[in-house]
């Protein structure tokens, strides 16, 4: 579940941020193809399995969040 989770929270973030740098009616710098294809390149290290950023790690950090908003600890 908080992998699931962590990837619903990655693809919002990522389309709130595209929301907002259409909306802000400035013209966007096109990113070069090059830099396309090594943010990919990056990312599938990165998010792949043994790759160092882990869901799980993340998920424990937005509990943690979530209850510092809160003021509980959501796990009790």
């Amino acid at each position: 579940m908080g992998e699931a989770f962590v990837w619903m929270y990655r693809i919002e973030t990522a389309c709130r941020m595209q929301i907002d740098a259409l909306s802000g009616g400035a013209a966007l710098n096109p990113v070069s193809d090059a830099t396309q294809k090594r943010t990919i390149e990056q990312g599938l290290k990165m998010y792949a399995p043994g790759g160092f950023i882990e869901a799980g790690l993340e998920w424990l950090a937005l509990i943690r969040q979530l209850e510092r908003a809160s003021g509980t600890d959501y796990r009790n």
